[in-house]
């Protein structure tokens, strides 16, 4: 046994155990803390469980490779078989994403969210059941008719190294072309390698452009030191605004109430169509005044926050400066494993003698890469939801509403494309490391549904695709934008405030 790898596994787990209770601690909702061992408890173990599983998926990758190439005071041979451990890792997330998950979700809404009013004691049962059966049947018919493994140009390592696994018979690698039956696992495996790539193009795409751009605009953005009559001039200003977007309030609000008095109901009246068009420009008006207002507190907090400071946080400047360096170079480093991949042969093996100091190096880079992709799942899914969650009936998706149940959700988003964010972090170190792994996603991203689907690399392009439109659309929003992330300037959707008033 190889105390080193049993060692890292044991510390592994136990710093991101404590890491998931922290995460926890910050999301959840406060009111419902003092609930704890009520009607919360299922939704946080469940919450507990499904980080510590997230975790687990993004482990698979590192312990591969010290399983194969033993570093420093390591025994020579495998210790973990990972083809089994896969395999329990893969039959565990969909357990978590087919019952779970829903389950926790549709419970707590239905029995302690009275703002929902699903009060049937059966209805997550139901609901749940129809999810499971959805998945299952996908699954299965995936296998039924996807699992079919063609591999042309395979070469003499890679067979010799499928039959040592037990992957092949001997006799099937002829003539360099491998053509076997896929297992129900590498089936599986293919199954959500395909959905988990068509799903991360979107999220992967636009969170690996978008987060260090974010990060940029927030350290650029952030509070500067402001001297006392630069306050009292601000102050002013502001004071000034607030008095004219408390007289265009009072107005809209007469408009409002004029109209609702003089509106009639009859849709057959002649004025029915215009009190239409009427209720509509009222609304609009008063949407963009909830704007103002908004920027304008958003603006006299930045200048408290300005005023209040008494010198340079270096602190907070060396932390922002870190994640976005380390950002930008995970970003690139997404996009050069594509780019590597499309042009080099990655069924290619090399002669990796083991170096040690390499090892430790991508055995680092392959623990965090996986959390950066999921990251990038979460900070796009949370921008989507603010545009997509109110058209559910369910509100299982607003923090604002259910912080557990969004919490679950977020998990769930990630948890179904792990396996395809295991094979992105696996892909990274592919021209250098043959792991198990390597050869389980060579087998799943040849199988029939892949190899018809994915021609060309048609998702890889694709992806370089979203974030080269991500990239355009923010930095044209960015140039026209009158938003309300301002700073310590005077927002742009209230300077006519100020022209008006001179």
């Amino acid at each position: 046994m190889d105390f080193i790898l049993i060692s890292f596994i044991i510390v592994y787990n136990v710093l991101t155990f404590l890491i998931s209770l922290r995460i926890l601690y910050i999301f959840e909702d406060k009111d419902e803390s003092r609930g704890f061992f009520r009607q919360t408890l299922l939704s946080r173990l469940l919450i507990l469980t499904g980080l510590q599983l997230l975790w687990l998926n993004f482990m698979l990758v590192p312990i591969s490779i010290l399983n194969k190439y033993p570093i420093i005071g390591s025994q020579d041979q495998r210790t973990v078989n990972i083809d089994i451990l896969f395999n329990v890792v893969l039959v565990t997330n969909i357990l978590f994403i087919s019952i779970l998950f829903p389950f926790s979700m549709f419970y707590y809404e239905t029995q302690f969210d009275t703002r929902i009013g699903l009060k049937r004691s059966y209805t997550p049962y139901i609901l749940t059941f129809i999810v499971m059966v959805i998945v299952w049947t996908l699954i299965g018919g995936n296998y039924g008719v996807f699992r079919e493994i063609i591999i042309n140009s395979v070469s003499n390592i890679t067979c010799s190294e499928l039959i040592n696994l037990g992957y092949v018979l001997s006799n099937e690698c002829i003539n360099n072309i491998l053509h076997t039956n896929g297992s129900f696992f590498i089936s599986t495996t293919s199954l959500f390698l395909f959905i988990g790539y068509v799903y991360n193009i979107l999220f992967i795409g636009v969170g690996c452009v978008l987060i260090p751009l974010y990060l940029l605009y927030t350290f650029q953005n952030r509070p500067k030191k402001l001297n006392k009559d630069e306050y009292k001039h601000k102050i002013s200003e502001i004071f000034e605004i607030s008095k004219l977007l408390s007289i265009k309030g009072e107005e809209l609000k007469r408009k409002y109430d004029n109209f609702l008095e003089n509106t009639s109901e009859n849709i057959f009246s002649s004025n029915f169509i215009l009190s239409i068009n009427m209720k509509r420009n009222i609304k609009n008006k008063i949407r963009k005044y909830e704007k103002e207002v908004i920027s304008l507190n958003t603006y006299l907090e930045n200048i408290e926050a300005g005023y209040n400071i008494k010198s340079e946080d270096y602190i907070y400047l060396a932390t922002k400066l870190i994640l976005l360096f380390f950002s930008l170079l995970l970003s690139l480093s997404i996009f050069i494993i594509f780019i590597l991949n499309l042009i080099f042969d990655s069924n290619k093996t090399i002669n990796y003698s083991g170096n040690q100091f390499i090892n430790l190096l991508f055995i680092v880079f392959s623990i965090i890469l996986p959390v950066y992709l999921s990251i990038n799942v979460c900070f796009t899914w949370n921008i989507l939801a603010q545009k997509l969650c109110y058209c559910f009936p369910i509100h299982i998706m607003i923090k604002s509403k259910t912080p557990l149940n969004s919490m679950i959700f977020n998990i769930g988003m990630v948890l179904f494309s792990a396996i395809n964010i295991i094979f992105i972090t696996n892909l990274s170190l592919s021209w250098l490391f043959k792991s198990d792994l390597y050869y389980i996603f060579l087998l799943a991203s040849n199988t029939k549904l892949n190899y018809k689907f994915i021609p060309n690399h048609i998702f890889v392009y694709s992806l370089f695709g979203v974030s080269i439109s991500t990239l355009i659309i923010y930095f044209t929003s960015f140039i026209w934008d009158n938003g309300i992330k301002i700073n310590q300037k005077t927002p742009k959707i209230l300077t006519k405030y100020i022209t008006n008033n001179k």
